[in-house]
């Protein structure tokens, strides 16, 4: 079981794509096909419903974008940095 983790850890690594982001960039848009879950190592990113109303703000260490991933769903809002950022997408 261990070696499948290792395994399993291992891959995901190196698979992560470093990606800088400036103040005010958009990271996807709502209702785009969900292909990538991001990590964030620095900064912060806010989520915007379809009124432009923002619903969720994550930071340094969280990750986003998961759940649309991994349930095979368009994206459910818009994302967008309010700083400069650098994450990691898998």
């Amino acid at each position: 079981m261990q070696d499948l983790e290792n395994d399993c850890t291992w891959g995901i690594v190196r698979n992560l794509k470093k990606i800088r982001f400036e103040k005010g960039d958009k990271i996807y848009q709502d209702k785009e096909l969900s292909e990538t879950m991001f990590l964030i190592h620095k900064g912060t990113v806010k989520l915007y419903a379809e009124n432009g109303y923002p619903f969720i703000q994550f930071k340094n260490g969280q990750h986003f974008g998961d759940v649309d991933l991994f349930c095979g769903i368009r994206r459910n809002g818009t994302a967008q940095t309010t700083e400069e950022c650098l994450l990691y997408k898998i």
